[in-house]
């Protein structure tokens, strides 16, 4: 029931994007969204059993110990498991609290796993009297709040000397006409005479689909714009869609540098039933009640080059791509900024476009470079490397925000560690458990 409030209250939108965007009737969407909430409401139920067995095999003091490295771990799970839901995630909620300075350290699960640890600090001296247990109670909660306020705004890397200056576009194309027959020109022509206003930035960048079409199909009407650009000497970025040469029938959702288009990245992490059509043998059925334009894609390569931005290493990421921790990591080489495009528009004026604001800004804490997010009608936002807004678009209108930022060199230490600290801890307690378990009796 807990976990059915938590996703109920947190991922409501999910009915607006089947609804009014995808076109499928209330009743479907209705039994859609509720059977997504109910199943991502189970991994709280197999938090709350694993916690019940484990409870039998300790103490009280122990598990209020043992609890919050659990929390963190199924975390963790729920981010990857069948493809991963990581949103509403406890870590993320700390992007402005004291605890802020872990994430650079422990990450999004970690960091959860310190605010659990900081709830049941507050809860243990309702069950626990003695004096030993009391000095145990207190110097963890001296541990962990001297600790927080040690880590909050430590710089674990280092600025370049050379800002990039920035101008990016909110076209605010209604994501009801923006794939109708007949309004690619209007979106070409939108953000055409916007970039117009900023040539005199180092980089200009378009939104997730701002081109709702195939480069190809578009190359000819963009030639005279892109050769201004290039004049200019400014970079122009763009979302749209891209073929494989040798499969026509493969195509993908793609980040292009029209200024370069040997520079393209292929989104990796396809949304399920939006992007493509999981276990198709058993829910090909879907499609039917769904009406979403380009659902049918394929995933990028894994190992795809960092996008150089003039000197410097971008890493990309598309739409809830920048939820997954793990893909802002490179085996090969460092980014020095990262950029996120996306189509908000889904959600309507719901919560959603400001929780994937805020999950942003985990990612530029936890790496401590900064991002530029780009959106089609909101929220748009140039973040620094500590985490901090400089700028953001308003919702629903169209809106260029400009400024620079400060690309950074580096690694935090979880970008050097990245969960395992986490998970070596869970598995440390496992043997543990496991050990008392069989040798030794619990005193309760």
């Amino acid at each position: 029931m807990f976990g059915v409030g938590v996703f109920a209250m947190g991922m409501y939108w999910f009915y607006y994007a089947l609804n009014i965007f995808g076109e499928a009737n209330p009743v479907i969407s209705f039994l859609m969204s509720a059977s997504f909430i109910a199943s991502l409401a189970l991994f709280f139920a197999l938090l709350g059993y694993a916690s019940f067995v484990l409870k039998r095999n300790t103490s009280h003091f122990q598990w209020f110990l043992i609890f919050p490295i659990l929390w963190g771990v199924f975390e963790w799970f729920r981010s990857w498991f069948l493809s991963g839901i990581p949103w509403l995630l406890s870590g993320v909620t700390q992007v402005d609290s004291v605890f802020s300075g872990y994430l650079a350290i422990l990450g999004v699960f970690g960091t959860g796993a310190m605010v659990m640890l900081l709830s049941v600090i507050l809860l243990m001296p309702l069950f626990f009297k003695s004096n030993r247990q009391r000095v145990v109670i207190a110097s963890l909660a001296v541990l962990l709040l001297v600790s927080s306020y040690g880590l909050k705004g430590r710089f674990w890397v280092e600025p370049y000397e050379q800002p990039i200056s920035i101008a990016l576009v909110q076209g605010n194309i209604e994501q009801s006409v923006k794939f109708k027959k007949g309004k690619l020109e209007k979106s070409l022509k939108n953000y055409t005479k916007l970039t117009e206003q900023y040539l005199d930035k180092d980089l200009v960048i378009w939104p997730e689909t701002a081109i709702p079409s195939f480069i190809g199909n578009v190359k000819s009407w963009l030639s005279p714009h892109v050769a201004k650009y290039k004049e200019n000497n400014v970079q122009v970025l763009t979302g749209i869609f891209t073929r494989d040469l040798a499969k026509t029938d493969w195509y993908y959702n793609s980040f292009i540098d029209l200024t370069d288009q040997n520079q393209q990245y292929d989104k990796v992490h396809l949304v399920p039933l939006g992007e493509y059509i999981p276990f198709r043998s058993l829910f090909s059925f879907v499609a039917k009640y769904i009406q979403i334009p380009m659902s049918d894609l394929q995933k990028g390569a894994s190992n795809q080059p960092l996008m150089k931005i003039g000197s410097y290493n971008a890493g990309i990421s598309i739409c809830f791509e920048d939820a997954y921790s793990s893909l802002f990591k490179y085996k090969n080489s460092e980014p020095d900024l990262y950029i996120n495009i996306s189509n908000d528009a889904w959600f309507s004026d719901s919560s959603a476009p400001w929780q994937h604001l805020e999950i942003a800004r985990s990612r530029t804490l936890e790496y401590q470079k900064p991002m530029l997010r780009v959106t089609n009608n909101g929220v748009s936002a140039i973040i620094d490397a500590t985490g901090k807004i400089k700028v953001h678009s308003t919702q629903f209108v169209e809106q260029v925000i400009t400024g620079d930022i400060m690309p950074t060199k580096g690694k935090t230490p979880f970008s050097w560690l990245q969960n395992y600290p986490l998970l070596i801890i869970a598995l440390f307690l496992l043997g543990f458990l496991f050990y008392q378990s069989k040798y030794k009796e619990i005193k309760v």
